[in-house]
């Protein structure tokens, strides 16, 4: 179980075995354990089951099947009373060194939630957050909330010049390529991590 996630989950279209043989052969180098959430086709999903911002005809099938595969994912947590779980789609990249990223980014998370030094959170991510989004392509920033935690040497870390990015996110060009930062966000879309 990575860092403390009492459940991981992995959103895959039953059709699509190959990314889910993909996910399952990288996990397994790494030491992950998931189930599988089954993915939604966004063109069977009725129109009337659309949240507001998703008026028919808005969003295309994709977006709507990811969410509602999201929606199902939050379900199945909510169904099975787990107090955290790690939601992955089954084209993530996966990383050999996502669990030490983890570790490091616990030490922000808990530095942005004001986590006492010397005290024992339930969670090692800090005991104040709903959701914590590891790696974007668009993440806003809480406005005119600077903070930032700094984490070097990375060398997974995407270099700023291939990102693609959507929206109002954090200048990167200062930091250099081998620097993640964590900060509070206000929304996001998309992911990598």
């Amino acid at each position: 179980m990575p860092k403390e996630f009492e459940k991981v989950y992995v959103i895959n279209l039953p059709k699509r075995t190959d990314k889910l043989d993909a996910i399952r052969l990288s996990a397994s180098v790494t030491g992950f354990n998931f189930d599988v959430i089954a993915g939604q086709n966004g063109s069977e999903i009725s129109p009337k089951a659309l949240p507001g911002p998703f008026k028919e005809g808005s969003m295309p099938d994709s977006v709507i099947g990811c969410w509602r595969s999201h929606m199902q994912a939050a379900h199945n947590i909510v169904k099975n009373r787990l107090s955290s779980a790690l939601i992955f789609e089954d084209d993530a990249d996966w990383d050999i060194s996502f669990r030490s990223q983890l570790v490091n980014f616990a030490t922000g998370s808990q530095w942005l939630l004001n986590t006492p030094p010397g005290s024992t959170p339930h969670s090692p991510y800090g005991d104040d957050w709903d959701l914590l989004w590891l790696g974007h392509c668009g993440l806003a920033p809480i406005k005119d909330d600077h903070r930032r935690v700094r984490l070097e040497n990375d060398p997974s870390t995407t270099p700023w010049i291939h990102r693609f990015n959507m929206g109002a996110i954090p200048d990167m060009t200062h930091y250099d390529n081998t620097t993640r930062i964590v900060y509070a966000s206000d929304g996001g879309v998309c992911l990598y991590a």
